[in-house]
């Protein structure tokens, strides 16, 4: 199936805070710790909420995506009852995942990390998760191995952060194989792919069969201006 773009932020100078009240539904809002939303996660949002297709999100670094993705892992668990599994690109941002999460964890979510660098992969504890932090290079050697139907049938949603990787060589072509394998291991599963350099939008999404959504909204205004006499030394 074809994906287009569904809808585009324009490239807004300044934040326009939104209250999360008016977007987030009321069983999600207590564990956002966030006081406004800006016009990328406003318009975002919903759409994550209300589609349980595929979705590429392609917006610039620093304008919040993650947000987003944690809003639809938290749907995943507290609205339909499964698990919710992030990649993030490296085991240094899988650890500060880990670490931020922890606020949701003392709200009363169960967080699991696993990557490698810790112990080996532990089906009970990752059924028992809410949350599964992993990397798209542990995922993949995960999902090689039998795994418990139960644990299978739990996987409701898995986000890829940093999508364009699939494009850099070696890495790149084992994250592809995984993306293209999560139909078939985790037929459950809705994936959420995002980027902040990904120049082929929308071809990715559809490859990932998924409903895409752009925006250039960024928290800085880019300017270009000319240099007068400049020196290097």
């Amino acid at each position: 199936m074809q994906s287009t773009p569904l809808k585009r932020a324009g490239n807004v100078a300044e934040p326009t805070g939104v209250d999360p009240a008016t977007v987030l539904p009321a069983h999600i809002r207590p564990y956002i710790a966030v006081a406004t939303l800006n016009p990328m996660q406003a318009a975002a949002i919903p759409l994550v909420l209300d589609t349980t297709r595929n979705v590429v999100i392609a917006a610039p670094t620093g304008s919040g995506k993650t947000l987003v993705a944690e809003v639809a892992l938290l749907q995943e668990c507290r609205e339909r009852g499964r698990a919710g599994v992030y990649l993030a690109p490296m085991r240094a941002i899988a650890a500060e995942k880990r670490d931020d999460w922890q606020r949701l964890e003392r709200a009363g979510l169960r967080v699991y990390k696993t990557t490698g660098e810790d112990d080996a992969f532990d089906p009970a504890r990752a059924l028992a998760a809410d949350i599964i932090v992993a990397t798209p290079e542990k995922w993949d050697s995960i999902g090689r191995r039998a795994l418990p139907p139960e644990f299978v049938a739990r996987i409701g949603l898995i986000v890829m952060d940093e999508v364009h990787l699939v494009d850099e060589g070696q890495r790149g072509a084992g994250q592809e194989a995984m993306l293209a394998r999560v139909p078939r291991l985790f037929p459950a599963a809705r994936l959420i792919a995002m980027s902040g350099t990904l120049a082929n939008a929308v071809a990715i999404a559809r490859w990932l069969d998924a409903e895409l959504y752009e925006s250039r909204w960024r928290p800085v205004t880019l300017s270009l201006e000319p240099v007068m006499n400049f020196r290097y030394h």
